[in-house]
């Protein structure tokens, strides 16, 4: 059996720079699961020099932290 990647849909959604640290913030769509994407991406002389990603699929907020979750 041969396994075929999937390439999934991407689209950025923000972007915050300090100095040399550019972090971002995306959804990846993998037809019918979607994860979340945060990217942080560190600059020496205009070249990147590090990069770091975090995924997650999204999640329900615990019911004890709801009071800090704000839906959009």
């Amino acid at each position: 059996m041969r396994i075929i990647p999937v390439t999934p849909s991407f689209g950025w959604e923000g972007f915050s720079q300090r100095g040399d640290l550019v972090i971002g913030e995306a959804e990846l769509d993998y037809s019918s699961t979607k994860y979340n994407l945060v990217s942080l991406f560190e600059f020496e002389n205009g070249k990147l020099k590090k990069e770091v990603d975090y995924f997650c699929a999204p999640f329900e907020a615990e019911a004890w932290r709801a009071q800090w979750v704000e839906k959009i």
